[in-house]
């Protein structure tokens, strides 16, 4: 009798432990604490209607089917869209970001795909499955936000439309599968006035065109005629491309004209600013402090912002390869209150400018110029080869006052333009190199 109650006791524990290891839908890294991408069917929020699962139509080439019960999820990728003030700070984790499993790829099962101007087919089916098992944002560019933010919204079940949406070609649009409701429950709430931040992602075009010089550009600060038709952006309060930083709404007192050009030697370009202030109290030998002062900064990358190099390696805070291999490259250029030309380049790769700068301030008419040229051999490359490459700078305009003050004022291309917040090299412009 003892031996019968001894096995009917040993089996009553093994059944009790078989129960404890059973599927609970989610787990977690032990290390970072993370939930991987597993979803339980019971989970998946369907406002109200039962779902029923094919094995081989519901689930997309990047999930797979880990038991009767278990789906596995897309995983997420390292772009991002946050809706906090833009930093080197911001993580994908965050609790004001929303993670993306795909970028400009027709959305599966449990994916959060985001699109952009750049899908070649804006009323092309953008899913594989019917689009009312996705909750639906569109956003576009707000010039009162001075930025992207959502401006429609349909809940799981609500886009009931044959069509898709129409990618606005400044802004994006998201769909984000009923089986992410965590992430779906951010995004349903954003408020359509706060500017949103997609990580390495170009949400609209702020690219630009170059033609080549037959004769080298003079680089003495004087931009006359040899530049006239190498004119490209205008940069001021009209240009929805451009931000102004810290100024008082209405007195943006600082403009410019930006200029570009190249040769078979060099990369040109000059960078015309108008504004009656001008401070900068520095020297050749602390001239990487100028970002506190009257300068502008500058980024240039030998592979375009869309390669898959940069795409890859977009996010320096946490990926510096870029800058490490001398692909992307950084330098400062201004004119100190001595009236000399003062600049720095920051690259491991040699950390010596070896090109030509000049820069000049003008008080009586009130304008700053900066002239630059950047020779090609300090990337190795032969500009007859190159379609594209990046560049970008932001123009800083802080003055006296404001350095007293601890503001500091700056013209700044869309979404830092690569430049100030998060040297996301994906917001470079691509500049195309033609003829």
């Amino acid at each position: 009798m003892k031996k019968l109650i001894s096995v009917f006791l040993s089996l009553t524990l093994c059944l009790v432990l078989f129960g404890c290891t059973g599927n609970t839908g989610t787990t977690s890294d032990p290390d970072t604490g993370v939930s991987d991408n597993t979803v339980s069917k019971d989970d998946i929020s369907d406002g109200g209607e039962d779902i029923s699962y094919e094995p081989d139509d519901s689930v997309n080439s990047d999930t797979s089917e880990t038991s009767d019960e278990t789906l596995i999820l897309p995983p997420y990728i390292s772009n991002f869209v946050s809706w906090a003030v833009v930093s080197t700070s911001l993580r994908a984790t965050d609790s004001t970001s929303l993670r993306l499993t795909s970028v400009n790829k027709p959305a599966g099962f449990g994916d959060i795909a985001l699109f952009t101007y750049d899908y070649t087919s804006h009323h092309a089916e953008i899913s594989e499955g019917e689009l009312s098992d996705y909750a639906v944002m569109v956003a576009e560019y707000d010039p009162d936000a001075a930025g992207v933010v959502k401006t429609a919204y349909y809940a799981v079940g609500e886009y009931t439309d044959a069509v898709a949406p129409e990618i606005p070609d400044d802004g994006f649009v998201i769909l984000a599968h009923r089986a992410q409701d965590t992430m779906i429950k951010k995004f349903s709430s954003f408020d359509g006035e706060t500017a949103l931040y997609v990580a390495g992602v170009q949400i609209c075009d702020v690219g630009y065109s170059i033609t080549s010089v037959s004769s080298p550009i003079t680089v003495d600060g004087v931009v006359d005629g040899e530049w006239k038709s190498h004119l490209i952006d205008t940069i001021d309060a009209d240009n929805e491309l451009w931000t102004y930083s810290n100024f008082e709404s209405g007195d943006f007192y600082t403009n410019a004209e930006y200029y570009v050009t190249y040769d078979s030697d060099y990369l040109y370009f000059a960078v015309v600013v108008s504004s009656p202030y001008h401070y900068c109290p520095i020297t050749a030998e602390n001239a990487g402090s100028m970002w506190q002062y009257e300068c502008i900064q500058v980024k240039v990358s030998i592979e375009s912002p869309k390669s898959d190099y940069i795409l890859t390696h977009y996010d320096h805070v946490v990926d510096p390869t870029a800058n490490n291999e001398g692909v992307v490259r950084s330098y400062g250029f201004a004119v100190n209150d001595n009236g000399e030309t003062c600049y720095y380049e920051n690259s491991p790769v040699n950390g010596i400018f070896l090109g030509k700068a000049k820069c000049v301030r003008d008080d009586a008419a009130q304008t700053t110029v900066y002239e630059v040229a950047i020779p090609w051999d300090e990337y190795g490359a032969d500009v007859s080869e190159l379609e594209s490459i990046g560049f970008t700078f932001s123009i800083n305009s802080t003055n006296e006052t404001d350095v007293k003050n601890g503001t500091w004022r700056n013209l700044i291309l869309r979404d830092g333009g690569g430049v100030i917040g998060r040297n996301d090299w994906a917001k470079i412009p691509v500049v195309t190199i033609s003829d």
